[in-house]
């Protein structure tokens, strides 16, 4: 792994860290919606991309290296988990990459935060099915 790799992963695995210290952590489902039944929240370097104020109409603005684009991305995550409760919905752990040698570093999220109980089945049953409510 190059050094730009291993030091991007030290920053991913920190904040997973740092979350599942406050979260109680939940794989996600593989669809739009968590197993709450509500949407996931997108995040790229720049903040909220889907699900939230910026809107995903708007361009990225790539940073100079991995570090610098997760060091944005987690950011972001920790202001929109800041005062929540509840668990913590991983559909896409943070990731990067560069389109090209010469483009910026562009990192991505998407996740959920939520105290609602779980309504989904589990991650195996895709036919969107319902749990009885407890």
């Amino acid at each position: 792994m190059s050094a730009e790799g291993s030091a991007a992963s030290a920053i991913v695995k920190a904040l997973e860290t740092e979350l599942s210290c406050r979260f109680m952590i939940v794989p996600g489902l593989p669809m739009a919606f968590s197993n709450t039944g509500e949407p996931y929240i997108a995040f790229d370097q720049d903040g909220i991309i889907d699900g939230g104020f910026l809107g995903p109409q708007r361009e990225k603005s790539p940073r100079g290296s991995a570090e610098q684009a997760l060091i944005a991305l987690t950011m972001h995550i920790a202001g929109y988990c800041a005062g929540k409760t509840g668990a913590l919905y991983w559909r896409v752990m943070p990731e990067f990459e560069q389109e090209t040698p010469k483009s910026g570093w562009t990192a991505y999220a998407r996740l959920l935060v939520s105290d609602r109980p779980v309504i989904w089945a589990t991650p195996t049953d895709y036919d969107r099915s319902f749990k009885e409510a407890e």
